[in-house]
């Protein structure tokens, strides 16, 4: 597979920092080249009040980081977050591990570092296509396909992932270049089915999954 140029320069940041500790920028660089891992995002609170944190008001303690990991074994995660938080920095999240300093003698040294999880959050959407006699046959197929690349990013543009949001024209060009004869009218998009809404905003605590079963084709 071609890497994309968003891959290449997420892949190249994330080289760069990770040379680096104690800044949520290493963090994510360590994290994400934990094996299996598929998403992560990273970011903190350093202020001394509990704040809200992204589109689900997600708490976070003060002076603290939040580590969103989906995919990877909790023991490599942890040590990966652990190898490069700042110390008496304080954790979010759902899960705790217990991680060993093997840099001293036994018994090892321990710590807890707890990381958040993310729930998987399906993504809906709703294409509207001008209908002619002149589309594909498979258009509604066509169109499903084209819609997923764009999401995971397989046209050249981000994939949707942790606490990001995706806008409805993000999919427009993809869904076009099936044919010349297809006109996208619109492309709605959200959390919930039958989405009537033009983005689909995820929080820090949800991994956007799409299957083409949550795709409506409607031609028009």
């Amino acid at each position: 597979m071609v890497e994309t140029r968003a891959a290449f320069e997420a892949r190249r940041s994330a080289s760069v920092a990770g040379n680096s500790v104690n800044s949520i920028q290493a963090i994510y660089a360590a994290v994400t080249q934990v094996p299996d891992v598929i998403g992560a995002f990273v970011t903190d609170n350093p202020t001394g009040s509990t704040v809200s944190y992204g589109s689900t008001s997600y708490s976070l303690a003060a002076h603290s980081v939040c580590v969103s990991v989906a995919g990877g074994t909790s023991s490599a995660v942890a040590q990966a977050i652990w190898g490069k938080n700042s110390p008496g920095c304080a954790y979010n999240g759902n899960t705790t591990v217990t991680v060993y300093d093997t840099t001293y003698p036994t018994p090892y040294p321990s710590y807890s570092v707890t990381y958040l999880i993310p729930t998987s959050a399906p993504v809906y959407f709703i294409v509207e296509i001008k209908n002619n006699t002149l589309l594909p046959s498979n258009i509604v197929q066509l169109t499903q396909n084209a819609v997923i690349a764009s999401f995971n990013g397989q046209d050249g543009g981000s994939a949707v992932t942790i606490n990001s949001t995706s806008y409805s024209g993000r999919y427009y060009a993809n869904i076009n270049a099936i044919n010349p004869n297809v006109n996208v009218i619109e492309v709605y998009l959200g959390l919930t089915a039958s989405p009537s809404t033009l983005l689909a905003a995820l929080g820090i605590d949800q991994l956007p999954t799409i299957t083409a079963s949550n795709i409506v084709v409607s031609l028009v």
